[in-house]
C-alpha cells in the first residue's frame, strides 16, 4: 500500500495564500472604517458651516435693525428741534409781510397825493387797499398763510376779533397807529406800527407789545 506523503511547499502555499487573504480583508475593513470616518466628518463639518451660515446671517439683520433705528431717533430729534425755529421764522416773514404791505400803501398815498386805507378783515384774513370811500383798489391783497390767522386787532384803543376794521392813511402818509396779533403753526406774532412815522415793531411777548402800542401815543392825526 502506498502512503502518501504530504509535499510541504504546497502546504506552506496553502498557509500563506491564507494570510494574505486574511490580510486583505483586514484591509478592506480598515479603509471601509476610515472612508465611514471621512463621510461622517465631512457631514459634522457641513453641518457647522451651515448652522455657522445661518447664524452669521440673523446677526446681520440684527445689526442692521438697531443701526436703521438710531438712524430714525436721530433724525426725529433733528426735525423736532428744527421745527420751533423754522415756524418762528415764518412767523416773522408774515409780520414783515405786512408791515411791508403798510408802507408801499403809505407811499402810494404820498405819491398819489391822496388819502387811502387798509381794510383789515380779521376773519378773512386779508388786508386790502381802498380809497377814502372804501372802494377797493386794483392792487394785490395780502393774504395770510394757511393756518394763520389775525387773532387780535387793535386801532388807537379800540379792540376788535373779527370784525372788518380800515386804517386811514393821509395823503401825507399818516395813519392810526395799530397792532395785530397774528397765531397760527404752532407760534403767536405781534406787530405794531406807528401812525406817525409808519414803523413797525415786532414785539416778543403780549406785554412788550401793550407796553409799544402805549409808547406809539392814543391818537394820530390823520387827514
Amino acid at each position: 500500500m502506498n502512503r502518501v506523503v504530504p509535499n510541504s511547499s504546497f502546504a506552506a502555499g496553502v498557509a500563506e495564500s491564507g494570510a494574505d487573504k486574511d490580510a486583505e480583508a483586514g484591509s478592506a475593513t480598515a479603509l471601509s472604517m476610515q472612508a465611514d470616518a471621512v463621510r461622517t466628518n465631512r457631514r459634522q463639518h457641513d453641518a457647522e458651516k451651515t448652522f455657522g451660515n445661518h447664524s452669521r446671517r440673523a446677526f446681520t439683520m440684527i445689526e442692521l435693525t438697531v443701526v436703521l433705528l438710531i438712524a430714525a431717533i436721530a433724525a426725529c430729534a433733528v426735525t423736532l428741534r428744527m421745527r420751533r425755529p423754522l415756524q418762528t421764522a415764518k412767523a416773522r416773514d408774515l409780520a414783515g409781510a405786512i408791515g411791508q404791505f403798510d408802507r408801499v400803501t403809505r407811499i402810494a398815498a404820498q405819491q398819489q397825493d391822496r388819502p387811502l386805507a387798509i381794510r383789515i378783515d380779521p376773519a378773512a384774513g386779508v388786508l386790502v387797499r381802498t380809497d377814502h370811500a372804501g372802494r377797493r383798489l386794483e392792487t394785490p391783497p395780502l393774504r395770510l398763510p394757511k393756518g394763520f390767522r389775525i387773532e387780535e386787532l387793535w386801532i388807537q384803543r379800540l379792540r376788535s376779533t373779527d370784525r372788518r376794521r380800515s386804517i386811514p392813511i393821509s395823503r401825507q402818509g399818516l395813519s392810526p397807529s395799530y397792532a395785530m396779533l397774528i397765531r397760527g403753526d404752532g407760534q403767536r406774532q405781534w406787530i405794531a406800527t406807528a401812525g406817525l412815522t409808519g414803523l413797525s415793531f415786532q414785539p416778543e411777548t403780549d406785554a412788550q407789545a401793550r407796553d409799544m402800542f402805549a409808547e406809539i401815543g392814543p391818537r394820530s392825526n390823520a387827514r
